[in-house]
């Protein structure tokens, strides 16, 4: 996703680097559970791909006042990136379910 903040074009990747600036800052895992998460999460997504650039927090929230719409493409692109995982980790099947049904079974 790219963003341009204070004139300078940012490619915003799906990263650890995003996830470990946030924890960093909230002193918490994401788990987006309000607009505070996710504007820090932004935020932390910016600044990772920011190598070497200054951003301030308050400048950050007063572009976020100025480029509302910005936030809703972060939040949409950020649960397209959410969901694509989902589909890349492996279903785990519970194997001792199926034993213990197994089991469970009256033998002749």
């Amino acid at each position: 996703m790219k963003v341009t903040f204070n004139g300078k074009e940012y490619d915003i990747k799906y990263s650890f680097r995003a996830y470990m600036i946030y924890e960093n800052i909230m002193g918490k895992s994401f788990s987006p559970q309000g607009l505070t998460d996710m504007i820090v999460f932004f935020y932390s997504s910016l600044l990772a791909v920011a190598k070497g650039d200054t951003i301030k927090y308050e400048d950050f929230l007063d572009w976020l006042d100025d480029n509302p719409d910005e936030l809703d493409k972060f939040s949409k692109w950020l649960m397209e990136c959410l969901g694509l995982n989902k589909f890349l980790t492996p279903e785990v099947k519970d194997t001792n379910k199926k034993a213990n049904n197994k089991e469970d079974k009256p033998k002749n």
